[in-house]
């Protein structure tokens, strides 16, 4: 028996439905040790790790370097524990994505809102806020600061302090004061140069308007993504051209010196990422790398040879995997392409049957993706929440495919959104319901839903002629289906018109053998004849069995 050449393969699905012959969905090709591509087997099922108080989705779950994995879902910052209890660890701003980096000593949070500085050994949460109001402080000892409206600062949170005029004698500029609890009210306070510390006396004389800035001064609020380098935080500022530094070891600490621009060329930053030493930061239509220089008061120094002209559409498409980085990119030209750092070169890895799919999509600026690790297989995980469809591409291969929900007979996204690798599993969060689940090789439902995989590919060519196919034998590991004497079944169907209209559903009860019946063969018997058009199959099954397809043979 002849073997059907284009059974392996991955995604394929282009502009005309005569060229979209291959449909990979809930499968991926495995490969030997040479490379060579020796059977498809199904994504991975999702199996219940936790579920989230009120059924709250999660915007974003990591894992810290020290090994304590955090998850923000509606305004609570959670976290998790090996088992999936959940413990609350303070309140936060809702957002659809929040993002998260560590220095092992503290870790930041931000959400394209505001950013929240969490610390470790204290878990203590605290908002990394700017409070500017004017102020008058008393000539006395101790000094008393008085504000005309509420000032929501809190017992010890730092400030600074700046004047149109002279401050009194013992306060200066440039100079960390803390808000002690001595006199400490809704409208006044008083301050030292230490945290807890006595309180700051004046004399002398002061003139004109003073101006207190609270303990985040530099950090810019609205950043969608935070990375750690050089034990400094790196936050962008909405908008601008501008990413700020944070000092060294302290994501309280935001110098608004610290400041550098991505200006080679004159679009406005999308997101940066911190990879082998280095900054690289995403503009709308061009990319800049950056190295720590030591220089003060901003470390980071452009790389010359760094820029490129390739920015990105979608921040949260930036993830780092297998030692690079992939996105979703723009550049002046165009979008909707997916790339990966070689070097400082963006190198193209989507097709153009993924690309069509992406820019057929009326938004692509939410895409999001997570990169994991799974039988040796680097995946990269493209999810269009608009859209409504998840690409996957894998590193080894280098092949796509799609992963896809099955509810109500309709595919949709994959359910898996946000990702940790936390107690020895891969943690995804169900964007839908509120759900932590492990990806789960054994498993073969998505949590309590069907778990549909598709694979579609075109006979070998009969140049136009009408040709008959007696038969078409599956190659399967088989024996694996359901206990109790109960047969999982397997669907063939086909197109004799380049896709266009199908045949019934061919099913076979047989399927892939029930549990133990390891000589079960599975094949279709008198498929008729062609019409001279390729032939294009399809293949799919919902059984909740394992379900490897090593090959396919036409007669």
């Amino acid at each position: 028996m002849p073997v059907m050449p284009g059974f392996f393969g991955g995604e394929d699905i282009q502009r005309s439905l005569n060229l979209s012959d291959n449909r990979c969905i809930n499968l991926y090709p495995t490969t030997n040790d040479s490379g060579t591509v020796t059977g498809l087997i199904t994504t991975p099922g999702l199996s219940l790790y936790s579920t989230i108080p009120g059924s709250i989705i999660a915007s974003g779950i990591y894992t810290a370097s020290n090994g304590r994995c955090f998850m923000t879902a509606g305004t609570t910052l959670y976290e998790i524990t090996s088992g999936g209890a959940l413990t609350s660890r303070g309140t936060i701003t809702s957002s659809s994505v929040a993002r998260m980096s560590d220095n092992g000593i503290e870790m930041i949070i931000v959400n394209g809102i505001d950013g929240w500085l969490y610390t470790f050994d204290t878990n203590v949460l605290a908002k990394i806020s700017v409070v500017q109001l004017a102020f008058t402080v008393t000539l006395a000892t101790p000094a008393v600061f008085s504000t005309a409206v509420v000032h929501n600062l809190n017992v010890g949170d730092k400030i600074r302090l700046t004047t149109t005029g002279a401050l009194p004698t013992g306060l200066a500029t440039l100079t960390d004061y803390y808000v002690i609890a001595a006199g400490f009210g809704a409208s006044s306070f008083q301050v030292s140069l230490t945290p807890a510390g006595a309180a700051v006396n004046t004399s002398g004389a002061q003139s004109g308007v003073h101006t207190l800035t609270s303990s985040g001064y530099g950090f810019p609020n609205g950043s969608k993504t935070v990375s750690y380098i050089n034990g400094r935080f790196v936050a962008c500022a909405p908008n601008t051209q501008a990413f700020y530094v944070s000092d060294v070891l302290m994501g309280v600490n935001w110098n608004p010196l610290n400041v550098q621009t991505v200006d080679s060329n004159p679009d406005y930053l999308i997101g940066g990422i911190a990879s082998h030493n280095e900054l690289i930061m995403f503009c709308e239509q061009s990319g800049e790398v950056f190295y720590d220089s030591g220089t003060v008061p901003s470390p980071f120094v452009r790389n010359v040879s760094g820029v490129f002209e390739v920015g990105c559409i979608a921040p949260y498409s930036i993830a780092k995997i297998d030692n690079s980085v992939m996105w979703l990119g723009k550049s002046t030209t165009g979008q909707g392409i997916i790339y990966r750092l070689n070097g400082y070169t963006p190198a193209r890895m989507s097709t153009y049957s993924i690309e069509y799919a992406i820019q057929s999509m009326t938004v692509i600026t939410d895409a999001i993706a997570f990169t994991y690790q799974q039988d040796g297989h680097h995946f990269y995980v493209l999810t269009f929440p608009t859209g409504n469809r998840t690409f996957v591409f894998d590193v080894n291969t280098q092949l796509w495919h799609e992963r896809a929900g099955f509810a109500g007979g309709l595919l949709k996204r994959w359910e898996a959104q946000e990702y940790a690798f936390f107690d020895n599993k891969h943690l995804v969060c169900d964007f839908e319901e509120g759900k932590i689940y492990y990806l789960n090789l054994d498993a073969y439902l998505d949590g309590i839903e069907t778990h549909k995989w598709i694979r579609s590919w075109r006979a070998p060519p009969s140049d136009m002629k009408r040709a008959i196919h007696h038969k078409l034998t599956l190659e399967a590991e088989v024996g694996v289906g359901l206990q109790g004497g109960v047969t999982p079944t397997v669907m063939l169907k086909y197109s004799n018109d380049g896709g266009h209209t199908w045949s019934a559903d061919n099913w076979r009860d047989m399927g892939i053998g029930a549990a133990g019946e390891y000589s079960k063969r599975v094949f279709w018997h008198r498929l008729g004849m062609t019409t001279g058009q390729p032939r294009i199959y399809e293949l799919s099954g919902t059984a909740p069995v394992k379900t490897m397809l090593l090959n396919a043979y036409l007669e």
